[in-house]
């Protein structure tokens, strides 16, 4: 669903896809469209095979711009939490209990991200995109390349829209 075309009569949309890396099946996927709304509601049928959720979001652009948002946001929680879980150590707290008292919270601290991540990171074991010889101890699954895209990026957003409006 995603076009950047310009051609008369040619309809536009983007369609931005978020699932789980842990997970690809059906029930953890979802879309953000946005654009031409005819578009949208016949696409709507084939979103809803593949996915829990979809949201339309108005002009072409803002399913990716939603895409972006969500993507800092993720980052900022991920950076904050695995500092959580240096720190931790570092005070001579064992990260694995730290990651337990996360996941039995039901507080604002709350989060699926925590809860499905969190095990593997404290076990070591998530997978990286490529081997260092001084391996963080606490590897990401998500090269930080993408996330450093992801956050420039939304930070360009920004910048252009304080200018917009």
């Amino acid at each position: 669903m995603s076009s950047s075309s310009h051609l008369q009569g040619e309809r536009q949309g983007d369609n931005a896809t978020r699932s789980s890396s842990s997970s690809s099946s059906s029930s953890d996927f979802g879309s953000s469209s946005s654009g031409d709304k005819a578009l949208y509601d016949m696409v709507s049928p084939f979103l809803d095979i593949v996915g829990k959720s979809r949201f339309y979001l108005g002009d072409a652009g803002n399913g990716t711009a939603m895409k972006l948002v969500v993507n800092m946001i993720m980052g900022s929680m991920m950076a904050s939490f695995s500092e959580g879980l240096l720190l931790s150590e570092k005070v001579r707290l064992d990260p694995k209990i730290l990651v337990k008292v996360i996941l039995v919270s039901q507080g604002a601290i709350s989060a699926p991200m925590f809860s499905l991540k969190g095990p593997s990171m404290v076990q070591s074991k998530y997978p990286t995109a490529f081997l260092l010889k001084l391996q963080s101890k606490y590897p990401t699954a998500f090269p930080l390349k993408h996330q450093q895209k992801d956050l420039r990026l939304a930070l360009g957003l920004e910048e252009f829209v304080s200018h917009v409006y």
